[in-house]
């Protein structure tokens, strides 16, 4: 295993980026919500029960919802970048 099982920041901080990359490249709000409902379901359900279980997993909720702001706002601003230079 890559991180220790006593450890769940390591899990969380893979499944943060992963969020962030797929909420930068999808394009549909609905998709990106679904994408980090999922991803922080799948932690608090699966994730964070392994061996030993996580205490209070809800509690990582917010690093996947910064990953997704993070991702919408970089989409955001490659689209207003890559419209300017469409005007010039």
């Amino acid at each position: 295993m890559v991180f220790p099982a006593e450890e769940p920041v390591g899990r969380v901080m893979v499944m943060a980026v992963a969020c962030g990359l797929l909420a930068a490249s999808l394009s549909d709000w609905r998709a990106t919500l679904v994408m980090a409902a999922m991803a922080a379901g799948v932690f608090v359900g699966v994730l964070a029960h392994g061996a030993p279980p996580t205490s209070a997993p809800q509690g990582f909720t917010p690093i996947f919802v910064v990953a997704v702001v993070l991702g919408v706002g970089n989409r955001r601003l490659r689209l207003m970048r890559s419209d300017e230079g469409h005007r010039r």
